[in-house]
């Protein structure tokens, strides 16, 4: 949780450096309430996801529909910069882009479609430039040089196990997924993708908690959140194409663009239409916004009405001080309020491992642990319990059914000697009693001889 923490901390401030170095410092600081706005909206874990509550909520969470959303909004501002002029930021958006596509694989229609048109038209700007009469044609800054030499080799290094895995596998990882994305699934309708996108833009002002558990249906103030996202990026596309902001106008086209690329990719989830796979869509809208922030504060071309003098200027600057310090005010208090790290777990499997951490017998053996009786609550405790089996050495093993959660590494080879079964509770359960039980569920050991 600290390095998801640390993770999204680092993008978030790479997208105000990003931001201050293409629009100025009064642009960061509404790139600043932006995000501000996101990690209040993310504080918190989604309904039906309450086993995953952490301290700050999704902004620590290593779970992968959550680890995505700061690195997607990173990798659409650092696209929109390399879409302007920034040819590091166009290696940078590579180098996140791979990140978040290799976390949440859902994520990458949006990826290319980022990063192929940011580096078509600073392929098509450099053409330009140097076909134009008097262009300079002198070799780039030895820092540029530097700086992309060593971004393309981390981008190969990043890509490395990929590759490995996919020659050494039979089959790899990319080959499974080509034949799923290639093979015939029922889709989604085009209306239950787009219900499915506005629940979770309407999710930025009131909050992860407001979003249902599955999607697809209408959500309260559908039209006036499609309203509200498509007005607000093509606010930011028009105003910067009239205050000559290109970094404005790319973010605002970026911001649409997820939006409809968004869509597309709800209609192709197979199965129920949860939340969390649809929820790094969020960075869509954010990005709009981000864009009209950044068209507002250009300066207008001369000759068109703006706002002049140094009184309106601090009170712009003032306010967006101001709303900064209070979105950070409002984190503060929520971060006062949480409870130790050490006492911020899930209670059913704080109870299970109380149950079964006295019982056990440390040593190389492993142990087989399972869940009976279905119910994804338990399930839930049962998971969580397994991890933190093996946080403390005592190598668990389950059986067949869970191998596509815990992978090869965890299946029994026979039978271990200790066997944990969370299993329903129920009165007169023979041998082995229960050693404990929570939530309607008996925490059952036996041992064989």
């Amino acid at each position: 949780f600290v390095g998801a923490g640390l993770v999204n901390a680092a993008c978030a401030l790479l997208v105000l450096w990003a931001v201050r170095r293409r629009a100025g410092p009064r642009c960061a600081l509404w790139a600043a309430a932006c995000l501000g706005l996101l990690g209040l909206a993310l504080a918190t874990t989604g309904p039906g996801l309450e086993f995953l509550e952490q301290p700050l909520g999704a902004l620590v969470s290593p779970w992968n529909p959550y680890v995505v959303i700061l690195p997607l909004v990173l990798c659409t501002v650092l696209c929109a910069a390399g879409a302007t002029g920034s040819t590091l930021s166009l290696v940078g958006a590579l180098l996140v882009g791979s990140v978040v596509v290799q976390s949440d694989v859902s994520t990458a229609p949006l990826v290319v479609v980022l990063v192929a048109v940011s580096g078509a038209i600073a392929a098509a700007r450099a053409l330009r430039r140097r076909r134009s009469p008097g262009a300079a044609t002198g070799p780039a800054p030895t820092a540029t040089v530097v700086g992309a030499v060593l971004g393309v080799a981390l981008l190969v290094v990043l890509w490395l196990p990929p590759l490995v895995q996919e020659v050494t596998g039979s089959p790899g990882n990319l080959t499974l997924l080509a034949r799923f994305f290639t093979a015939r699934h029922p889709t989604q309708a085009l209306r239950t993708g787009l219900w499915s996108v506005l629940a979770v833009d309407g999710a930025l002002v009131r909050g992860q908690r407001a979003l249902p558990f599955v999607l697809g249906r209408a959500p309260a103030g559908a039209g006036i959140v499609l309203v509200a996202t498509l007005g607000v990026g093509v606010a930011a596309v028009v105003v910067g194409i009239r205050r000559r902001s290109p970094f404005a106008v790319a973010l605002g086209a970026a911001g649409l663009a997820g939006l409809v690329v968004g869509v597309a990719s709800a209609t192709r989830v197979v199965g129920t239409v949860f939340a969390y796979l649809v929820l790094w869509e969020v960075a869509a809208p954010l990005s709009s916004l981000v864009g009209l922030g950044v068209a507002l504060g250009s300066p207008a071309p001369q000759g068109a009405h703006r706002l002049r003098g140094e009184r309106r200027r601090r009170g712009v600057t003032a306010a967006l001080v101001v709303l900064v310090l209070g979105l950070t005010a409002a984190c503060s208090v929520r971060m006062a309020t949480l409870p130790a790290p050490g006492h911020a777990s899930d209670p059913g499997v704080v109870a299970a491992w109380h149950d079964v951490a006295g019982r056990l017998r440390p040593g190389r053996a492993p142990v087989y642990v399972n869940c009976t009786g279905g119910g994804v609550r338990r399930e839930q405790v049962f998971i969580g319990l397994v991890a933190v089996l093996e946080l403390h050495g005592y190598h668990p093993r389950v059986n067949a059914f869970w191998l596509p959660v815990f992978g090869p590494g965890y299946l029994a080879r026979g039978r271990p000697p200790t066997s944990i079964v969370l299993a329903p509770a129920g009165p007169g359960r023979p041998p082995p009693a229960a050693v404990g039980s929570f939530e309607g569920t008996d925490v059952l050991i036996s041992r064989t001889p």
